[in-house]
């Protein structure tokens, strides 16, 4: 019987430190990325929120970027040398970043303006891979997409649940199937390689679903400027606030490392420059909140590649109990 039970107790053991193991497998390399976009993208801060949360974590993280505003993928292409941000002196445009480094992940932003298609944002990543592809140390790259989110709208939903086609003369649009078909397809036509999604749009279109039944409520019930809509974060028409930021920010962060964002005990000064501009300060206890918001989206998401820890939990646990219960009969 004690033999028994010593196995029992050691498969129970073996099950809870697969599930650790699976949960919060750490990361000991450096990290970098390049970041091809917008100022949609410039919005999650890639010049300094990863490598100084990583530093949190332990991590070194070296980040470059090519940050045209308001250009499609496209038009980034096709004029590789005008960016609005200067590019990282220690890597430069992507036309030289992505050959001459090594990337752990690029990530590419696709838009809605100047006339970009679906086939035109194939057409981008096809160039953005062939370019990072000629350094043979880049053969491993992680390519993805940042699913960013749509003009500001009193009707958040309506515009992130739009209908979209995967026929090449599509229009670019900032919505879920767009983004989960421009996913597919290049999966499809790169089956060796990983494309994955940063489902920030779809983190907020769920941030904006609790808001909405009132489950954020050291948002909505703010005396001074109560956020009761996803819209209410942002700064402008295009543009997120200092909690939009956040959001993005921490959304690419558990992406990439594949684990929860850490909560913080004080906010870095980069996430509270837009706080005059009557949009609420981000506290740590907000935070706590959005991040599990994000967790839940980007660890349960389709496109991720990174699986909720809970169900290896569900899947290990009644195997191990219902061994525990079979003993075998007295006689």
């Amino acid at each position: 019987m004690t033999s028994i039970r010593h196995r029992h107790i050691a498969l129970l053991a073996t099950c809870f430190s697969l599930v650790c193991a699976f949960t919060s497998t750490p990361i000991t390399a450096n990290i970098t990325s390049y970041h091809i976009g917008n100022s949609l993208t410039w919005n999650s801060n890639p010049d300094i929120s990863f490598a100084q949360t990583a530093t949190q974590l332990g991590l070194q993280w070296d980040t470059g970027y090519h940050i045209r505003c308001g250009s499609s993928l496209e038009y980034i292409q096709k004029e590789p040398d005008i960016t609005c941000v200067p590019a990282n002196p220690d890597f430069g445009f992507y036309t030289e970043a992505l050959p001459n480094h090594q990337w752990d992940y690029v990530t590419f932003q696709p838009y809605s303006d100047w006339g970009s298609t679906f086939q035109t944002d194939i057409n981008a990543f096809n160039h953005f891979r062939d370019l990072t592809h000629t350094n043979p140390a880049n053969a491993n790259t992680t390519f993805l997409i940042y699913a960013a989110w749509p003009q500001k709208t009193t009707d958040f939903a309506t515009d992130w649940l739009r209908p979209a086609s995967t026929n090449p003369s599509q229009n670019t649009i900032l919505s879920r199937e767009y983004f989960d078909n421009l996913a597919t397809t290049l999966r499809e036509q790169n089956p060796s390689l990983t494309v994955n999604v940063i489902p920030i749009g779809e983190v907020l279109n769920n941030i904006n679903n609790e808001i909405l039944n009132n489950n954020i409520t050291i948002l909505s019930q703010s005396t001074s400027n109560p956020i009761t809509r996803i819209d209410d974060i942002y700064k402008d028409d295009k543009h997120l606030g200092d909690i939009g930021s956040y959001i993005a920010s921490m959304t690419t962060l558990a992406t990439i490392l594949k684990q929860p964002p850490p909560n913080l005990d004080a906010i870095p000064t980069y996430f509270t420059n837009d706080s005059p501009q009557k949009l609420q300060t981000l506290t740590p206890e907000l935070a706590a909140q959005l991040n599990d918001i994000i967790w839940d989206t980007v660890s349960t998401h389709a496109f991720t590649a990174v699986p909720e820890p809970a169900s290896l939990t569900f899947l290990l646990l009644p195997a191990t109990l219902l061994t525990i219960r079979r003993r075998p009969a007295k006689h």
